[in-house]
């Protein structure tokens, strides 16, 4: 939420570290507190790089990505250069996702692919060219231009050379979250966590 503030971000890191999440995603000016906030809880940071639309130089991108791993987010989020993809210059996008990658590690590199706005076909190649980026996940979206579907989870699997998937966007209930899951999604970026992790607390508590 582009308009969180301190009272949120702390309402956040404290339940990411009640759920045990992997990490908390933060926006970027928050990374240190997040950082200090989640010390010692096994939680990791993560924040954005080119969000939400993913159209900074691919410089500008690398140097705020070096910035937030210098401040402690060990996973970045970067969103891919769409223009540069439609436009028939993917190998240029994936380029600046390779450099990144290589930059920030041993940070890992999400890249966040806007599959909606990609459509299937260039989604699928550039899941198989970044395949090789050194990337660490493929990401659905960035959650500002539609919800992540079955499809596009099923395309990134399929496609992605055994990289993670994260899906993201729109998953507000237990049901949706557990479909991405069977479908392949082994990460899943939501600010309705924490209430999709009291409707599985409270469901499995009455099939016991």
């Amino acid at each position: 939420d582009p308009e969180a503030g301190e009272a949120e971000l702390e309402a956040h890191l404290g339940q990411c570290r009640e759920m045990g999440c992997v990490a908390a995603c933060v926006s970027p000016w928050m990374v240190g507190r997040a950082v200090a906030g989640l010390e010692g809880s096994g939680v990791a940071v993560c924040s954005v790089v080119g969000f939400p639309l993913g159209t900074p130089s691919g410089r500008t991108k690398l140097q705020e990505a070096m910035e937030l791993a210098g401040e402690g987010a060990v996973e970045l989020d970067m969103v891919l250069n769409r223009g540069l993809a439609k436009s028939g210059r993917l190998a240029q996008a994936v380029d600046e996702a390779a450099e990144l990658a290589e930059a920030i590690r041993p940070a890992r590199l999400k890249v966040i692919l806007e599959t909606s706005r990609l459509g299937p076909e260039l989604s699928a190649s550039a899941a198989q060219a970044l395949a090789l980026s050194g990337a660490a996940f493929l990401k659905t979206g960035s959650g500002y231009f539609g919800p992540a579907t079955v499809e596009d989870v099923e395309l990134l699997v399929e496609h992605g050379g055994g990289l993670g998937v994260k899906a993201a966007g729109g998953i507000r209930d237990l049901d949706g979250a557990l479909e991405l899951i069977e479908a392949g999604a082994t990460r899943l970026g939501t600010s309705s966590g924490y209430a999709i992790w009291q409707e599985a607390k409270e469901r499995w508590a009455a099939q016991d």
